[in-house]
């Protein structure tokens, strides 16, 4: 049975914060009055089920907060659902934006232990979404991510159609060079570095710019008076 003291008040996490409930069936906005959600017909709620997905909560649900354990719920001020899909498993959000830090804590999975990726339409290829990065579930399209085992951070990228690894997601333009360096490219430190964006297009990376690389990823170093 949920924590309750003097069998009177109960136990709920609202946004990861303790409160206590007196009342063992509460509605929905009893839960958004009680974490200062005002007005509540601004907000909606969403609680975690035992399956690990998400459910909303109407203002006027009950909703039993008597059974085992503690139970959890998130609260968001918006006036619409967005939904994706994670894993093959459809959830609802309260906010346009998802991390994937919040992929990640969805799938109940370690953070450092799993990466999670936005899967691709057509040609493009899957995208790796980083713990603080967001991404925008307001286009019409269903957003699907699924997350895996980071099996190894070792990335194999191409600089003038050399393959060449670096270690982890992202380098700066002047780590790219050193590497491919390193592994015998035969370029220097002050080529200019571009990313191929597709066919014919190409974007200029500075020395300091952070890049993220994906493996397979291309890349053009030249002279600096081959540019001229």
């Amino acid at each position: 049975m949920n924590l309750s003291l003097g069998e009177k008040e109960y136990v709920v996490l609202i946004d990861g914060e303790r409160f206590l409930i007196e009342d063992p069936k509460p509605l929905g906005r009893q839960l958004l009055d009680k974490a200062g959600k005002r007005p509540v017909e601004e907000h909606v709620v969403l609680t975690f089920l035992d399956n690990g997905l998400l459910e909303v909560i109407g203002l006027d649900e009950i909703i039993d907060i008597c059974k085992a354990g503690i139970m959890e719920f998130l609260t968001f001020k918006t006036d619409r659902i967005f939904r994706f899909v994670l894993d093959g498993r459809s959830f609802p959000w309260g906010a346009n934006l998802i991390s994937g830090l919040q992929l990640k804590k969805l799938a109940r999975v370690d953070p450092e232990e799993y990466e999670v990726w936005l899967e691709a339409r057509g040609q493009d290829e899957d995208r790796l979404i980083n713990n603080a990065e967001t991404v925008d579930l307001s286009p019409n399209s269903l957003e699907r991510f699924f997350v895996i085992q980071r099996q190894d951070s070792r990335v194999k990228i191409f600089i003038n159609e050399k393959p060449i690894i670096v270690i982890g997601y992202e380098h700066t333009g002047l780590d790219i060079k050193q590497a491919a360096i390193d592994q015998g490219v035969n370029i220097q430190l002050d080529f200019i570095l571009s990313v191929e964006l597709g066919p014919g297009r190409t974007k200029i990376v500075a020395d300091s710019e952070m890049v993220k690389v994906q493996r397979g990823q291309k890349f053009i170093a030249i002279a600096n008076d081959d540019n001229s």
